[in-house]
């Protein structure tokens, strides 16, 4: 959308400043953990014991999590609405020698019950 949809476009340098302002938050080891957009919301983060990003929560109630190999590769990304738990979109990869495997899902994603033994 730009500054131009938000009808913010004609305004001077500093009050575009004041009105496009970020806040953050950092722990001890000076990783972010929160930032604050004046205009899009909170953004907070969560790592994993490597010091991976884990999972985001995003504005409007979603978060995004992310898993890493051994390496820190990337291996899969979830989409979630925390208000129900719904998952909206899932990506995993998996390689084994010589091949590479994908798995996109686009939601929202709905588990299959599990089949009964006859």
């Amino acid at each position: 959308m730009g500054l131009t949809g938000l009808g913010i476009s004609n305004l001077a340098s500093a009050e575009r400043a004041q009105l496009l302002s970020t806040a953050g938050i950092y722990n001890d080891t000076g990783t972010r953990e929160s930032v604050t957009d004046s205009v899009a919301g909170t953004f907070t983060a969560r790592y994993d014991a490597d010091g991976g990003l884990a999972t985001q929560t995003l504005p409007g109630g979603y978060t995004q999590s992310d898993e890493q190999d051994t390496t820190g590769s990337a291996t899969a990304r979830t989409d979630t609405r925390i208000m129900d738990g719904t998952v909206l979109a899932a990506d995993s990869v998996s390689e084994n020698p010589g091949r590479v495997g994908d798995r996109h899902c686009q939601g929202p994603v709905r588990r299959a019950p599990p089949r009964r033994r006859r």
